[in-house]
């Protein structure tokens, strides 16, 4: 069985880009590898204590926070909208809001225990309310929104995000990828070995057929 770990962040673009393509990849070889291939998702957090001023559009980030020029920001979000599109995906960069993504992370290790659902598609669920819904995961309500789409009834989503649990999960992968070197994401490692995220589906396809071709 060969294991792949992938670190990414619900509010990272790239990840979105980069999970699409490896789980791409995943379908295409899974019968040629033998026993099967195991993806393990491992949270991995853009910023650690959170934004400043959560709730904010991304755009207004980029410019006011980051110093992005306004037209910097308009090429990196068009390149992230048409990079998604190739991959029939819907992102909306610039009306994203910013949020803490640790209580994100805390459901989606939550509901993988769960076992009803491939974890690909919880990630995939939590992407799509963050970029292509702009939902505001900054706000409580909308966190209960995404709990009960990945499966949770009201009471269990309120007691998940009222207490800690799953922190130790998280902070698990974290300290992982520290050791492991991971500094941005998407990352993947391939039996240990180090491959991009963003790689081309066909290039990580490879990857996963034969280990050795992953730098």
């Amino acid at each position: 069985m060969r294991k792949v770990d992938v670190w990414a962040d619900v509010r990272c673009p790239w990840c979105w880009i980069g999970l699409w393509r490896l789980g791409d990849a995943v379908r295409q070889t899974n019968r040629l590898v033998s026993g099967g291939i195991t993806v393990r998702h491992r949270s991995f957090l853009l910023e650690p204590d959170g934004p400043a001023t959560p709730g904010r559009p991304l755009a207004e980030v980029a410019v006011r926070d980051w110093g992005m020029a306004p037209e910097q920001w308009r090429a990196k979000s068009e390149a992230i909208r048409a990079a998604g599109e190739l991959e029939g995906l819907e992102i909306h960069p610039g009306s994203a809001l910013t949020f803490d993504s640790r209580p994100v992370h805390r459901l989606l290790k939550a509901a993988t225990t769960m076992g009803d659902t491939p974890p690909a598609l919880l990630w995939e669920a939590a992407f799509d309310a963050h970029f292509r819904r702009n939902a505001d995961l900054s706000r409580r309500s909308g966190l209960l929104a995404l709990a009960r789409e990945l499966g949770f009834s009201s009471g269990v989503a309120h007691q998940l995000l009222a207490g800690s649990d799953f922190a130790d999960e998280v902070t698990a992968d974290l300290e992982l990828g520290r050791l492991s070197r991971i500094t941005s994401v998407p990352t993947v490692l391939v039996d240990g070995r180090r491959l991009a995220g963003n790689t081309p589906t066909r290039e990580l396809a490879r990857a996963l057929r034969d280990v050795e071709a992953v730098r």
